[in-house]
């Protein structure tokens, strides 16, 4: 896996609203430029999934970055995930995750949401945030958050996280099937669609 602190570096970049997808090998992927005032850039996306962990799937998480150049509460904002099955705005089947704690968000910064469950071989409750960093390696300054309501995502793909509002849908981050390696740190790439819904696709590395 890519150095979590170079991928933050990429996700800040993300923030900026540009809609430029940085690939974790460093290639760059542009997609149509978008801003706030053009394209209802969302507060927040998911600017990382990483679904397939080494071993057992204790450290799945997926990053989400504050786009916007104030501080950000995700409880005063309203703003919520769930995990789609689907790369459309059908939300019929998403399932509804749940943060430990209410997050406030730097401008640019990015929050690890880690996915917390037993299942199986997985115990990410047993697992502490000491060795979340270690296995990720994201440093102290990064702030680690348990998200609860779903036993894994899917190593095959198909999946992602959507992100919502009082509104209705912000936007969404999806990695196709038989996209995700193991270990492997996605990052996304945003395209305007439906109005001020973005849809961010991920991409593999090259």
């Amino acid at each position: 896996m890519p150095a979590f602190g170079a991928r933050r570096l990429l996700a800040r970049s993300l923030a900026l609203a540009t809609c430029t997808a940085v690939l974790t090998s460093g290639a760059i992927l542009t997609a149509s430029p978008a801003s706030a005032a053009t394209a209802g850039v969302p507060p927040v996306f998911v600017s990382e999934i990483v679904a397939d962990t080494a071993s057992y799937d204790d450290f799945e998480y997926f990053e989400v970055t504050n786009t916007t150049d104030a501080p950000l509460s995700l409880a005063d904002a309203g703003i919520t995930f769930a995990y789609t099955y689907v790369d459309s705005a059908d939300t019929a089947r998403d399932v509804p995750l749940t943060l430990e704690s209410d997050v406030t968000l730097a401008p640019g910064e990015s929050v690890a949401l880690w996915l917390s469950y037993t299942s199986g071989n997985v115990d990410s409750f047993a697992r502490t945030v000491e060795e979340f960093r270690a296995a990720t390696g994201a440093p102290e300054t990064t702030q680690v958050v348990r998200v609860t309501g779903q036993a894994g995502m899917a190593n095959g793909g198909g999946r992602g996280i959507r992100v919502s509002d009082a509104s209705g849908i912000l936007t969404w981050s999806y990695y196709p099937s038989d996209s995700m390696a193991a270990a492997a740190a996605w990052t996304s790439a945003c395209r305007q669609r439906s109005g001020s819904r973005l849809r961010c696709s991920h991409r593999s590395p090259r």
